[in-house]
């Protein structure tokens, strides 16, 4: 995704709306995987992210944050 889809999805999402917001950019991905990416690795790695990747675990980390958050009330 570049910065301008970005831009276009956040803006339909309201200025005053509150979100989880995070981004990887190339140099981000060969720090913390410890590794160059020739740029065409690096395309292939944002198609799959933004086609093929699954989510699942970050929406089971949300769900065992949320249900800490609840027990601890």
């Amino acid at each position: 995704m570049t910065p301008i889809d970005a831009i276009d999805q956040l803006t339909e999402e309201g200025l005053k709306q509150e979100l989880i917001v995070a981004w990887w950019n190339k140099e981000t991905v060969e720090f913390n995987a410890d590794t160059t990416l020739t740029d065409e690795e690096w395309l292939d790695l944002i198609e799959h992210a933004d086609y093929k990747m699954s989510w699942s675990s970050i929406n089971d980390t949300f769900m065992d944050i949320i249900e800490d958050i609840r027990s601890n009330k």
